[in-house]
């Protein structure tokens, strides 16, 4: 009886030990060596044993510092390499995990709260602060709220857009729109001379300003060009920071060259708006070679009655809509790359009675293909360094298919490579940039005459479930390894894969002054008397301590935006909205390496740039 109720007591203290260790903070860590797996520094009676012994005095100290309860392998029956050497460590305070990221990111190449975080939630996002009228469903279609957890973007990288006048007056395109090229009116316009307006604020409407709408470029910058849309974009891929052009408009098919040498030589992405006439004609420039061809998908299954008394239906997935017992849909083809929302949107609406207005439920493609202009920025903030066939790439091969869809069985091969999924896209392209991230091609059904190009310095790349067939081109190149885990790869003639592994690519590709930082730059010399910019920065060998950065300059040099870039200038930290003329930032958690700190204007110009070391 009394080894009963001892055993009783037993299992009820391990049961609380156990559920007590569940609630505490853990984390999952990639370790490639088995030294250096966190010893569980408890025994079965709950005294701590100091044991992890990894051969580093430093990294023992600070292990030894915390409580380890657990430190389990997690996918035990994964064949996946980039699965198999994760471990879920539970601790007293989720602080290690912390430490381990600041200082032993090179021992534990992937450290992630089992928690996760909050998703960012704009305070303009449909209902919670915005045009309270639309919930914004579009975003969350195509899961703008988890690529903004990887990524709100930067003011650094620009969308172009040729279109009409731009109200730059507007409460969500004021702090936005930076540049105009060619004549702007700024009187308020209706109608369809606001059609760059509604480009822009699918685009990178000023999101998280309490005001109107949020967008998936979030604080991407836009240059505008409103003059002749030929002469338009050629104008906007020749300004440094524009790495992607928005096309939400049609001419003839005459310009081939232009948009070649802008996409190859230039190496700007360009976007172009498939067409809203439900037929499977080509519209140009969305059909040329280079362009990035967007067509429309519903978002939710939803009806309402339009200002024109139209009843108006749409479907989630679905090419068509209905308007009044009528079908229809906008272009469908083979030119077409990849379909976003376009049925029932949310945009800005300045008119004559209200400068800062909104229009809820308006369609188009020229809602669709600023969407996804956005969408590519993020990508370009994460990796800088991606060319523009890399970028069509990864959002081909993040797509979400639909085409085969019972609503959509008509329009097979005419709807690209799917739905755009933003948080994938963004995912891939940051992926591709980090020392040692892992590029995951998964699930894809690959057979159309397309080229996929991943060459820009990837660490890994993982091949799975793929089928490969037609005349489907793969180039694709690694640092470290290229894996075909399953799947058929056997394109027919004419299509090709070729796999290589190149130790020496690299990232390099330092993000470009603005125009007016250049003419800056080259004004320096014979200003420099005259000067009135001052900063200072402290310390520029950094240990653990904050770095100040101080404006001494004189009254009009307000420093708006601290950005601090790495050795292959991709953006490591960021902080906006900077109001007084000191600010400390904290770099703790960068490795040690040269950086550049960049200090921005509200207008994206550059005011001071100075090298620092991390220690």
């Amino acid at each position: 009886m009394k080894f009963l109720k001892y055993y009783i007591l037993l299992l009820t203290f391990m049961l609380i030990k156990s559920l007590n260790a569940q609630n505490e903070p853990s984390f999952f860590a990639k370790i490639l060596d088995a030294n250096y797996i966190p010893a569980v520094s408890h025994d079965s009676n709950g005294n701590k044993i100091d044991s992890t012994n990894t051969g580093n005095s430093s990294l023992d100290a600070l292990i030894n510092s915390f409580e380890i309860y657990s430190n389990d392998r997690v996918f035990k029956s994964s064949k996946k390499e980039s699965l198999k050497n994760i471990y879920q460590i539970v601790c007293n305070n989720i602080e290690l995990m912390k430490e381990l990221q600041n200082s032993y990111s090179n021992i534990y190449t992937r450290l992630e709260d089992v928690n996760g975080e909050a998703l960012v939630l704009p305070n303009d996002f449909g209902t919670t602060g915005g045009y309270t009228n639309s919930n914004q469903e579009e975003l969350n279609y195509i899961r703008a709220q988890e690529a903004w957890d990887i990524t709100t973007g930067s003011q650094n990288v620009i969308i172009g857009i040729s279109d009409n006048s731009v109200q730059t007056a507007h409460e969500d395109l004021i702090n936005k729109v930076q540049h105009v090229y060619g004549i702007n009116n700024p009187t308020i316009y209706t109608g369809d001379n606001q059609h760059g307006s509604w480009v822009a604020s699918h685009a990178a409407a000023d999101t998280n300003n309490e005001l109107g709408m949020s967008s998936i470029g979030y604080n991407s910058s836009i240059y505008s060009a409103t003059n002749n849309w030929v002469v338009g974009v050629d104008t906007l891929s020749l300004m440094p920071g524009v790495k992607v052009i928005n096309t939400a408009w049609t001419l003839g098919n005459t310009w081939q060259d232009l948009f070649d040498e802008v996409v190859e030589d230039r190496n700007v992405v360009v976007v172009g708006s498939a067409g809203n006439w439900y037929s499977s004609n080509y519209i140009y420039p969305a059909s040329y070679g280079n362009v990035i061809s967007v067509s429309a998908i519903g978002h939710e299954t939803n009806s309402w009655t339009s200002i024109y008394n139209n009843f108006v239906e749409i479907f989630e997935d679905s090419h068509e809509w209905n308007v009044n017992g009528v079908v229809g849909s906008f272009q469908h083809n083979d030119s077409v790359d990849i379909v976003a929302p376009a049925y029932g949107l949310l945009r800005v609406d300045p008119n004559n009675s209200n400068v800062n207005g909104y229009f809820d439920r308006s369609s188009g493609t020229s809602y669709s293909s600023p969407i996804v202009s956005g969408t590519i920025a993020l990508m370009f903030d994460v990796n800088y360094c991606i060319d523009p066939k890399e970028v069509e790439t990864i959002l081909k091969l993040t797509a979400v298919r639909i085409d085969h869809l019972p609503q959509n069985i008509s329009y097979y091969g005419k709807l690209g490579a799917g739905k755009l999924n933003a948080f994938e896209a963004v995912k891939m392209a940051k992926d591709m940039a980090d020392e040692y991230g892992t590029v995951e091609v998964k699930d894809r059904v690959l057979y159309r005459p397309w080229f996929y190009k991943l060459v820009t310095a990837p660490y890994e790349i993982e091949m799975s479930n793929n089928d490969v067939s037609g005349t489907s081109k793969l180039k694709f190149r690694a640092r470290n390894n290229i894996e075909i885990l399953s799947g058929d790869y056997f394109p027919d003639s004419g299509g090709y894969i070729d796999l290589q592994i190149d130790e020496n690519l690299s990232l390099n590709c330092p993000i470009p002054l603005t125009s007016s930082s250049k003419q800056m730059e080259n004004n320096s010399e014979k200003d420099k008397t005259e000067s009135k910019l001052n900063f200072e920065i402290i310390p520029t060998l950094v240990t653990d301590e904050d770095v100040t950065i101080k404006n001494l300059s004189e009254e009009g040099h307000k420093m708006s935006t601290i950005t601090v870039y790495n050795f292959f200038g991709m953006e490591v930290f960021k902080t906006q909205k900077i109001k007084s003329d000191e600010v400390s930032i904290n770099l703790q958690k960068l490795k040690t390496g040269i950086y550049v700190v960049t200090v921005f204007d509200s207008f994206g110009n550059v005011l001071h740039t100075e090298k620092i070391v991390k220690k």
